[in-house]
């Protein structure tokens, strides 16, 4: 019998806490239950899970409260992680779980049903089963406190699933305390756990019911660990540190072999899968009409699934509409998809020598066409011609929201085509899915962790990925290319701090976004910092306590002392310069005497040198002491802030070859990290010199960093 999972790696610090006992009942039915992967992906799965549960407070433990964080990928199979998770959690003395499986009833009935597959919980014979699922929403699973409590009393294991809402979660909250069920080691799993749960009134300091109603239930178990589950963590990262909801540890969760995500659809060959929409065709909704570009994604479409016909690819052949979120845009583009479906049927069945055939195989040709480019086994175009009847009649137009039915029938058509907006765009898995047309777009700077959660083209697509495609704007694409180097920089984050040992409260938390990206909602995180590189920051003001000079000064001469200089000629000035000195030891002296000082940035060269680490660059600064030799004279207002430039422009009207020609103090080392130290007196008080900064860092692969620096 195994126990624990350290010595299946080699790694003796995987797990802080506890060691997790592998080859319980539970887990081993879901392994089996996991029969889409391959052994290897078995392994990773159940380790990955295993992970974040040695994270929990030990359920043999006197107790203890955490928050964890797992991340994944877009559709890339976290459901399946954090099952794993509670099997483990049932063969290691966890007995409760609650399940809050996000906001919307379908996503929750989508959650449960999986939930009860893979535990293999047959609602006929329930009776017979050691792990029971209640539900706070469907009458079948309904709960009670005294069910519960004569359910836990006889053993067995307790799975509650409820909808993130107010009165489910009070709900939840009074069955274990009216059943004193409240001191056993109870797991909290909060699916899109970036969603609803977080506190959006903390610029008020407020709280938001939903959040309030969490840390309520969390704060009432003593013996508990609340574990966050999403793809689109940008807002339990940012959030203060102090906050309840805020990890004490984080686990990525690496997506299988199959998985197609960001790199593969928007990576180096994205234009081979995504179809750059001119501005004017995004108005598909405002007009009568429908765009060109829309009926070439329907031409895609349809030879897409007629290539995995003659594959014997017996699967569905799904595409999604994203135009709004509007219910009343979605019955129009349903009425305007059924009739071009209707009319299609209608030419299909013409004389090639009618116009409306002729019509029908201009965007069928396109269609084949465009698969060419990559598609290695493309049948004859006279096939995709005398098959496109059949695939017509086998197809049927779905509206997604609110006011319709969500589930997807699968078997009624082998050809779907959905119209959705906000109810597709988090959490609702579309299987088999091969074409988007996306228009939609905030007008505004657009959250980045909105904008991720829409790709629903991400996942295990790869059998038939040649034939996928994504149809949008420039601004939609370049977004979606942007949230890659975006994503990829959280995850290196994270890595680099698993790698060092750096705990997840410690966690800079600095990531690389593009300017038109706000990284979530502000309401939530109201107070994001921005660190744009290529910039200079100054100092404005002038501080002359006696004590302050003396400190200061002897601080940064302390530190040059350490280290060899050049005095340089730029122009007609001379710097001292000081090359490859530590950033780390600037920051060290900055943060003690200059973070009062409004005017100057200190964070800027902090946030460069927690980029440097991550990136793996040596951290070091070009030093310049500006005019050392006579100082530099400047004035000051009464409230010691200065009213003329501290960085000296370049010489006016002068060239490079005159004697006099200086280039300015913010053109010298560009090329370089740098801080320039300005000894500067007061006009009219040559007694005192006081050391004035500038700093500079060139323009990196991350122009913009969002974020702020944890405990720092």
């Amino acid at each position: 019998m195994r126990k624990g999972i350290v010595e299946f790696n080699n790694e003796s610090n995987v797990f802080d806490n506890w060691e997790v006992y592998l080859d319980g009942k539970e887990t081993a039915r879901i392994k089996n239950n996991l029969n889409y992967m391959s052994e290897d992906e078995k392994f990773e799965t159940i380790l990955t899970a295993a992970k974040i549960l040695s994270n929990c407070p030990n359920p043999n433990s006197k107790g203890g409260r955490k928050t964890g964080l797992a991340i994944g990928k877009i559709q890339s199979g976290k459901t399946s992680n954090f099952i794993s998770l509670m099997s483990l959690a049932f063969d290691n003395n966890y007995n409760i779980i609650v399940v809050f499986g996000g906001t919307k009833n379908n996503l929750l009935s989508q959650t449960e049903d999986r939930i009860k597959k893979m535990f293999d919980i047959d609602n006929n014979k329930r009776d017979d089963r050691d792990v029971v699922v209640l539900s706070t929403t469907n009458k079948f699973d309904s709960i009670n406190t005294d069910q519960l409590k004569r359910m836990y009393n006889s053993g067995r294991k307790i799975i509650i699933v409820a909808l993130k809402h107010p009165k489910h979660i009070r709900d939840v909250k009074s069955y274990i305390i009216d059943s004193n069920l409240e001191n056993k080691p109870i797991l909290l799993i909060d699916d899109e756990g970036d969603q609803a749960s977080l506190n959006a009134k903390v610029a008020n300091n407020e709280r938001t019911v939903i959040y309030n109603e969490l840390l309520e239930l969390k704060e009432s178990l003593s013996h508990v660990c609340f574990v966050s589950i999403t793809a689109t963590p940008q807002a339990n990262l940012l959030i203060d540190t102090i906050d309840s909801l805020s990890p004490d540890f984080c686990q990525l969760v690496e997506p299988g072999k199959e998985y197609t995500g960001g790199a593969m659809f928007h990576g180096d060959n994205q234009d081979l899968y995504v179809i750059e929409l001119s501005e004017d065709e995004r108005e598909m909704l405002e007009s009568d009409g429908v765009p060109e570009s829309f009926y070439n994604s329907l031409g895609v479409f349809f030879v897409g699934s007629i290539i995995r016909k003659f594959r014997n690819d017996g699967k569905n052949h799904v595409m999604l509409i994203h135009p709004s979120q509007k219910k009343f845009d979605h019955k129009e583009v349903e009425k305007k998809v059924n009739l071009i479906l209707e009319n299609w049927l209608n030419s299909s069945e013409q004389d090639p020598s009618e116009n409306g055939f002729k019509q029908l195989q201009k965007y069928l040709k396109y269609g084949y066409d465009e698969l060419s480019r990559t598609v290695d086994d493309m049948p004859e175009f006279d096939l995709i011609l005398t098959n496109i009847n059949e695939q017509l009649n086998d197809s049927r137009v779905l509206v997604i929201n609110s006011d319709k039915n969500t589930d997807i029938d699968y078997y009624k058509t082998r050809n779907i085509i959905i119209v959705g907006g906000n109810l597709i765009e988090r959490g609702l898995t579309i299987n088999d899915l091969a074409i988007t047309y996306i228009v939609r777009r905030s007008k505004t700077r657009a959250n980045a962790d909105v904008v991720e959660q829409r790709t629903r083209w991400f996942g295990y697509r790869k059998k038939y990925f040649d034939l996928c495609r994504v149809y949008c704007t420039k601004q939609i694409k370049n977004d979606f290319s942007n949230l890659l180097s975006h994503e990829d920089d959280i995850w290196g984050w994270i890595k680099y701090c698993k790698k060092n040992n750096i705990r997840i409260k410690d966690m800079p938390r600095l990531f690389e976004l593009d300017n038109n990206l706000n990284p979530t909602r502000k309401s939530v995180v109201p107070n994001v910092e921005e660190t744009k590189f290529g910039i200079w920051t100054e100092q404005k003001h002038i501080y002359t306590s006696t004590a302050y000079l003396k400190e200061v000064n002897e601080a940064w001469n302390g530190l040059l002392f350490k280290y060899n200089f050049e005095d340089v000629k730029f122009g007609n000035l001379v710097h001292r310069v000081y090359s490859d000195i530590p950033l780390s030891e600037i920051n060290a002296i900055i943060k003690k005497y200059y973070i009062d000082n409004i005017d100057f940035n200190y964070k800027y060269p902090l946030a460069v040198q927690h980029r440097d680490i991550q990136d793996g660059i040596e951290s070091n600064v070009t030093v310049l002491q500006m005019r050392y030799k006579t100082g530099e004279e400047r004035s000051f207002d009464d409230n010691n802030l200065i009213t003329s430039n501290l960085m000296q422009g370049h010489s006016q009207n002068r060239y490079e070859s005159d004697p006099l020609y200086y280039p300015g103090d913010r053109y010298i080392c560009l090329d370089k990290k740098q801080l320039q130290i300005h000894l500067v007196h007061p006009k009219n008080n040559n007694d005192i010199m006081v050391p004035m900064l500038a700093f500079y860092a060139p323009v990196t692969n991350a122009k913009r960093i969002i974020g702020r620096l944890g405990n720092d």
